[in-house]
């Protein structure tokens, strides 16, 4: 959906309002707080396309919540989770988050080769969860490494013998410096 002014000289969509609510925070955050002051008529178009973002947005109920906090009247057009400005502070402090810890935005692809060691710990720990390809690895290197042999690892890891041989396969092969596969993925060992 697009938004225009009266004028219909700007239109401004809420992905875009979005994106250029965190961009101006990452801005702001590289740059110790100095960033440039937005216009009115600006800000209004912003907060008119934010007010459109959908209740099952993920920062919604950060909005929602900041809005009824600072008794904010209802969004206009009676639909909508929070008015423009909640919904720029919840955006706002969702990109703090994700620049502060170095997490993966949106737009970006997860590393493939990255290990997720808090559930390698805890399925190592005997709880079941489910793991990703990198972390089926983590674990058979780990079983391994004591003592368990191919049944077992596939017995825990629920999946065929033939699969946790390969793996086997790859990691003595890469200990012994005869290969260089990564070992997680064929993208991961393009990275590498």
């Amino acid at each position: 959906m697009e938004i225009r002014t009266h004028d219909g000289a700007h239109r401004l969509d809420v992905a875009q309002a979005e994106r250029l609510v965190r961009q101006d925070e990452r801005a702001r955050l590289a740059a110790q707080g100095t960033t440039t002051v937005p216009q009115p008529a600006e800000v209004q178009l912003l907060h008119a396309a934010l007010t459109l973002l959908p209740a099952g947005h993920p920062v919604a109920p950060i909005a929602g919540e900041a809005c009824r906090a600072f008794d904010h009247a209802t969004p206009p057009h009676g639909q909508g989770v929070a008015c423009g400005r909640c919904w720029e502070y919840a955006i706002r402090c969702d990109e703090r988050v994700v620049v502060e810890f170095g997490l993966t935005k949106d737009d970006e692809k997860p590393d493939p080769s990255y290990v997720d060691e808090i559930a390698v710990a805890r399925f190592m720990d005997g709880e079941s969860l489910p793991l990703g390809e990198p972390e089926r690895w983590e674990v058979t290197r780990r079983m391994r490494a004591q003592g368990h042999g191919p049944w077992a690892i596939s017995d825990r890891l629920g999946e065929s013998s033939q699969a946790v041989r390969r793996r086997l396969d790859a990691l003595a092969g890469r200990a012994q410096g005869s290969t260089p596969v990564v070992g997680v993925t064929d993208e991961a060992a393009q990275v590498a």
